[in-house]
């Protein structure tokens, strides 16, 4: 039920969710034959969410601009995305790994794979992508998840 309007500067499907704007650059039709094998209800309801990436990954340009988008939509529902790396690095990015993730404060892992699929291990949600457009596809799914529009 819900109406998508084009956003033909920002390139972006936009919808009015919970009161909110909420941009998206796929419909839930274009999303929905990703394999999904994690409970991303548990990403509803956070105040904070983190993502990370390794610093070389061959997707990282699409992985900075799935998080920088999802950054945007979220902060219109007052969640704030904080990004992050794998790893320690010379532009002293913090250092967010699985291994710091809780219930309260969540981490999803963005990485390129063989296949394009959602998992969890604990509190951290690893969004495998082939492609970079699969990376902006996984994203909108999260989105959709927590929004409560899929999932």
């Amino acid at each position: 039920g819900l109406k998508f309007k084009l956003d033909r500067q920002n390139s972006v499907w936009v919808a009015k969710i919970n009161n909110a704007d909420a941009g998206f650059s796929f419909l839930p039709n274009e999303v929905e034959d990703i394999n999904i094998s994690a409970n991303l209800g548990n990403l509803k309801n956070k105040f904070e969410v983190d993502t990370t990436s390794d610093i070389n990954d061959t997707n990282i340009e699409a992985i900075a601009l799935a998080q920088h988008q999802m950054g945007i939509t979220m902060q219109n529902y007052n969640v704030y995305l904080r990004q992050g790396l794998m790893a320690a690095n010379k532009y002293n990015i913090s250092v967010i790994d699985c291994s710091i993730a809780t219930s309260a404060v969540p981490v999803i892992y963005f990485k390129t794979g063989n296949k394009t699929q959602i998992t969890q291990n604990g509190d951290c949600i690893i969004a495998e992508a082939r492609t970079g457009q699969d990376v902006i596809r996984a994203k909108d799914l999260i989105v959709y998840s927590i929004l409560g529009v899929m999932g």
